[in-house]
């Protein structure tokens, strides 16, 4: 079974959900793990009910149910007063691919109903409508145990591990397990079909029986059959006497000729003889060749050392001849230093010439040509420039504080202007002095200030006049100062630029004074003064000739070096290749000497076998029997033999004959005489018959304990669950033994291997958390056992269709790693189609499982149920 939707209305703590909702991305619930995580009393066991209770009922009288509805308690109810409302469930499930839907609803204090529908697409519209719709409990009990071939309360045993029953068969004693097992695998069933396999046996029996009545009452009629056998014998063993008469015809023809396994070894080792002759023809033409590859690698090796010697000559002489030489390294540095002081002082030289035409040009004098005069004279320069600039930098910012001073002077002016000519309006408009607004009575009066105001404005008009004159005086003065500051900051430059110019040559001279130094040094060290001497005591003419002369005598040398290397590592290989010649040539004359011994052999077996078949001469002895060789020789008696062959095996056949008629007429003889012999078959075959009785009645039982259980139960239960517990105790038990236990010997007890402590262990000596572990692997184990055991190879496969696992919070007494190990194997098992884990406890990030069901729940809206399916590979 596979759940793909459910929605649950007013179940216990349930109000209103549907699982999965619409607005997810599907629109059924996919296989998988599930982990349903909430906290306590969220309602998580009551999804499973809800799922349970929709799908197989309540329990009682015409119901298939495992959860009760007595008392109403499935209903919900959120307070003592209000109202219980009514209860439906509706499941969508799927089973070997084909849909279902059943909806189960309760009314208070009445009967729950069901309806139960098979789901097909409608083949025009594509769409699903619901078809062999029952409505009676009985019915679709009926109907759910054809689709799921086992009942819910298998369901309960074996696939819904409720909270706390997690080790419920780990601790159970071995009568309560045997009970377990009978009523979980439904021996019932099993001792059934042996039943009907002993009935088929009974009536065989008794059919035995029916056949020799009738066999006694056929006896008289087979004495009329008598005599026409005894003619046919006598027919038959006429032709008997004529092939016997035509054997001793062919074995006297036989004696005359040797015996064909003779003939055939002489073949043989003929035939052995031609090939070592050609084997040790071969082989002599092998040795031959590396004779002739032995002389032509002497002779490289002979020429290789001559060549070796003439170049040992030449590294010596070469070696005698750099012991004359200075050292490399050192010519190398003087010659390096020579020309760097060369390339110096010339760019010293001209950077002086450059130095005094620019400094002379610059400033417009004739500079000294020594360094050291230069530097003083240009520092001179340097010096009285940066004092005439700051002298006139003094008095520019002299004549700028003047220029503001003249500037305010003359604003000033132009306000007091500004004033009288104002004081002249109002005079003009108002008649009013001034200054006191005292009124002016008469002309002459008015007259009077205004030639005043006139002559003040005048005054003030000139005076001004004055000051813009001054103040254009001071402008060009200015002027003046800042082109002199800037022609002396470009003079300024010119010389610091100069004497920057002049540290560099005196770098310079300093970089050729230290060259100089490290030259001499170089000079004392190979017992010279000088490059010029250092030429002459060499006889070169050029420091590179000299370096070019090392360089190409150590050259040689190091070619000479490779070279001798190489041509005694070519003569080691030929020596090698030489010894390896040699072994082979040994080889292979022991193979030629073996190859001889066994062709020696070959000729005395051949002369030893010419003497026992009385050859002297082949050709004569072939001649003999009118053949031309030993292969036409075999032919030929190979021919008479199987002439032979086929006239005995007429003989046999009609040897057989007459003895199969003689043995039916001694037959219905006997028969005729031993009608008592048949009477007594009959009460023989009565008597197995009355035996297999017995077995059918008093003895089954015990079969089925020991062949059932014992010898093909045990094992398969081992086999399953041994598997689950390794992975779930991370690798510490296995499932060893399921052996019988109890007095009587038919309880069952489980025997578990510590891989850890190497010891064997029973129920007894488990850990509370070992226990868990072994009843969740066994729980899981008899499941997957279910859907395909058999009792016995002819008994028909049953499957159970419930392939999900429900676990309602089983990992509680395992530490972490455990509860991580079985978790990561449920995520990985596929005998489930979907597994539901009831948990609170973090095994693991909630990424690593395939589906989560998150449980809330609140007084108003009751249990809430959040899908969050597994993320894609590429989330």
């Amino acid at each position: 079974m596979t759940l793909r939707k459910m929605q649950s209305i007013n179940f216990k703590s349930i109000k209103d959900q549907t699982v999965p909702l619409k607005k997810l991305n599907f629109i059924e619930l996919p296989n998988g793990l599930y982990l349903i995580r909430g906290r306590n009393s969220s309602g998580k066991s009551v999804f499973v009910e809800s799922m349970m209770w929709g799908t197989w009922g309540g329990k009682g009288p015409r119901k298939c149910g495992i959860i009760s509805e007595i008392h109403d308690k499935i209903i919900r109810q959120t307070s003592a007063k209000q109202q219980k409302s009514t209860c439906k469930v509706s499941i969508d499930f799927e089973v070997n691919n084909q849909k279902y839907n059943i909806i189960r609803s309760k009314d208070p204090n009445k009967p729950a109903t069901v309806k139960f529908a098979r789901i097909e697409k409608d083949t025009q519209t594509g769409e699903e409508i619901k078809t062999g719709i029952l409505t009676d409990s009985l019915k679709v009990c009926e109907k759910l145990y054809e689709i799921f071939n086992c009942t819910s309360d298998e369901v309960q045993k074996t696939f819904y591990v409720r909270q706390g029953e997690v080790d419920y068969l780990a601790t159970r004693t071995a009568s309560e397990l045997r009970e377990h097992f009978e009523t979980l695998f439904k021996l019932k069933d099993f001792t059934d079909e042996l039943k009907g396999t002993l009935d088929e046996m009974i009536n065989s029996v008794d059919g035995t029986i029916a056949s020799l009545e009738k066999e006694k009452s056929d006896i008289e009629s087979q004495k009329e059959k008598l005599e026409y056998i005894k003619t046919q014998k006598t027919q038959n063993e006429e032709e008997l006497q004529k092939y016997s008469e035509k054997m001793k015809d062919i074995q006297a023809n036989l004696k005359r000729y040797p015996e064909l396994a003779n003939i055939k070894q002489l073949i043989q080792i003929t035939d052995q003889e031609l090939s070592l002759n050609n084997k040790i023809s071969i082989k002599n033409e092998k040795l031959e060749g590396e004779i002739k590859n032995k002389k032509e690698i002497e002779a490289i090796i002979k020429k290789r050392e001559g060549s070796k010697d003439k170049i040992f000559a030449d590294i010596n002489k070469d070696k005698k001849l750099l012991a004359t030489f200075p050292d490399l390294e050192d010519l190398k540095q003087i010659s390096e230093k020579h020309d760097t002081i060369n390339t110096l002082t010339d760019q010293r030289t001209k950077n002086i010439e450059k130095l005094l035409q620019k400094g002379n040009e610059m400033l417009e004098t004739t500079l000294p040509s020594d360094l050291e005069p230069l530097k003083e004279t240009l520092e001179n320069q340097n010096l009285s420039s940066k004092n005439n600039l700051n002298e006139l930098k003094a008095d520019l910012e002299s004549k700028n504080k003047e220029m503001l001073n003249i500037s305010e002077e003359i604003s000033k002016f132009k306000a007091l202007k500004g004033e009288l000519e104002n004081n002249i309006s109002l005079l003009s408009e108002k008649n009013e002095c001034p200054t006191c607004l005292t009124p002016i009575e008469h002309e002459s009066h008015k007259n009077e200030i205004l030639a005043r105001i006139k002559e003040k404005i005048e005054t003030h008009s000139k005076e001004e006049a004055g000051l813009k004159e001054k103040k254009e005086s001071t402008e060009r003065k200015i002027t003046e100062l800042k082109s002199s500051i800037d022609k002396i900051n470009v003079k300024q430059g010119d010389i610091e630029k100069l004497l920057n110019d002049l540290e560099n040559i005196l770098g310079l001279n300093s970089e050729i004074t230290e060259k100089e130094k490290e030259l001499k040094s170089l000079f004392s060290k190979l017992k010279v003064a000088s490059v010029e001497e250092l030429l002459k005591k060499h006889n070169i003419s050029d420091l590179s000739e000299l370096i070019s002369n090392i360089d190409r005598t150590n050259e040689r040398l190091n070619q000479n070096q490779s070279g001798l290397e190489k041509i005694t590592s070519e003569i080691a290989e030929l020596n090698t290749r030489l010894g390896e010649i040699n072994e082979q040539a040994k080889i292979i004359k022991s193979e030629i000497d073996e190859l001889q011994n066994k062709l020696r052999t070959i000729k005395d077996t051949i002369g030893k076998t010419y003497q026992k078949l009385g050859i002297i001469d082949l050709d004569d002895y072939l001649g003999k029997f009118n053949t031309d060789s030993l292969e036409n020789l075999k032919d030929k008696i190979a021919e008479i033999q199987n002439e032979k062959k086929t006239t005995q095996e007429n003989i046999d056949r009609l040897n057989q004959i007459v003895s199969q008629l003689d043995s039916e007429i001694k037959e219905i003889q006997e028969k005729i005489k031993l009608l008592d012999v048949i009477k007594k078959k009959i009460e023989k075959k009565q008597r197995i018959s009355n035996h297999l009785n017995a077995i059918k009645k008093q003895y089954l039982d015990k079969f089925i304990s020991q062949e059932v259980i014992q010898n093909k139960l045990f094992k398969s239960v081992r086999n399953e669950v041994s598997g689950y517990l390794l992975q779930f105790s991370d690798g510490q038990y296995v499932l060893k033994e399921v052996r019988p236990a109890g007095r009587d010997k038919k309880g069952i007890e489980f025997l578990l291997f510590d891989n850890f402590d190497g010891i064997d262990k029973t129920m007894d000596y488990l850990s509370g958390g070992d226990k868990a572990v072994f009843g969740l692997a066994l729980r899981i184990g008899l499941s997957n056992l279910m859907a395909r055991i058999k009792p016995f190879k002819t008994s028909e496969i049953k499957p159970i269709n419930f392939d999900m696992l429900i676990l309602d919070e089983p990992l509680s007494n395992m530490d972490a790693r455990r509860r991580e190990r079985v978790i990561r194997h449920l995520n990985d098992d596929r005998n489930f189609s979907q597994i539901f884990l009831i948990t609170h406890t973090p095994e693991l990030d909630d990424e690593q499982f395939n589906h989560r069901l998150l449980v809330t729940k609140t007084s108003e809206g009751g249990s809430k149920y959040k899908l969050i399916p597994r993320l894609s590979r590429a989330d």
